[in-house]
């Protein structure tokens, strides 16, 4: 576990662009826009900003309740009893049956050395970026993990090395067919990664690392919520909610609200646009 400031710490390690100012640590996910380092952050809006020069587009933080709130955003979220109830017996049928493939399949445990599964962890990487194209939006494209080999090599290395995830592995037979990151700042663990090998999907080992996850994280007194990221397509939001986790509205404050709508719409148009030409340029398309 982290404290936030040991998180900030470790992001800038990693080279991220940070500023500090009205005592709190500040990203710029896109030029001239702004939001907490550590995006979870809550406070009532007034009460810290970032520097004008570095948001002059404007910015965005999460706030404690509705009353400070302009915007809403989801999250898929999983607390309270869900959490710290969450047991096999929790799940439906057919989960429990995926689980359980999934368990006697695979042997779940904590990746504590990269170097002897580094070409594993890439492989994953291609074959998920490859099955993911399809989509209008995906992350770096297959191709990026080839011609790009050392270079993103040493920039997992450096990530886990700083240390602020827990990396989690399924290996089937002694080989690396999935893994997730997660990471715990004080009392919330959020997932970072979760990303799986297309030719061993039928091992269910996507689901027996949520599951041993998730069972860690119940017994964890300190955590109190676990937070997956924003709903993305149906069958991804559909795959968490049968390890209990619920779409939940969080208050946020935005500074220039209609900028900010118009600003998400451009980059949703750029990254189909990104995609689209990704797809162009790679020979598996």
């Amino acid at each position: 576990m982290l404290t936030e400031a040991e998180y900030v710490e470790q992001q800038r390690q990693l080279g991220k662009r940070l500023h500090e100012h009205d005592g709190v640590w500040w990203s710029a996910p896109y030029l001239f826009y702004a939001k907490p380092a550590f995006q979870f952050r809550s406070f009532p809006p007034g009460t810290a900003k970032p520097r004008l020069t570095k948001s002059l587009l404007g910015y965005t933080h999460l706030v404690p309740d509705r009353r400070y709130a302009n915007s809403t955003a989801e999250f898929m979220i999983l607390e309270g009893e869900d959490l710290r109830q969450f047991s096999m017996a929790r799940l439906r049928k057919e989960k429990r049956n995926q689980v359980r493939k999934g368990l006697r399949l695979c042997e779940v445990r904590p990746i504590t050395s990269l170097e002897p599964c580094i070409e594993e962890i890439r492989q994953i990487n291609i074959s998920q970026a490859k099955r993911l194209m399809k989509h209008d939006t995906f992350g770096l494209p297959d191709t990026y993990y080839i011609e790009h080999e050392q270079e993103w090599k040493a920039a997992m290395r450096r990530r886990f090395d700083v240390g602020v995830n827990e990396w989690w592995g399924a290996f089937h037979e002694g080989m690396l067919v999935a893994y997730m990151e997660t990471c715990q700042v004080e009392n919330l663990r959020f997932g970072v990664v979760m990303k799986a090998h297309s030719d061993h999907l039928k091992l269910c080992a996507t689901d027996a690392i949520y599951f041993t996850v998730l069972m860690h994280a119940s017994r964890d007194l300190m955590c109190d919520s676990i937070n997956h990221g924003e709903p993305m397509h149906e069958s991804v939001n559909w795959f968490k909610q049968q390890f209990l986790f619920k779409r939940t509205v969080v208050f946020r404050f935005v500074s220039n609200e209609a900028l900010h709508t118009a600003a998400k719409r451009l980059l949703r148009c750029k990254e189909v646009l990104r995609a689209h030409f990704q797809r162009f340029r790679s020979p598996n398309f």
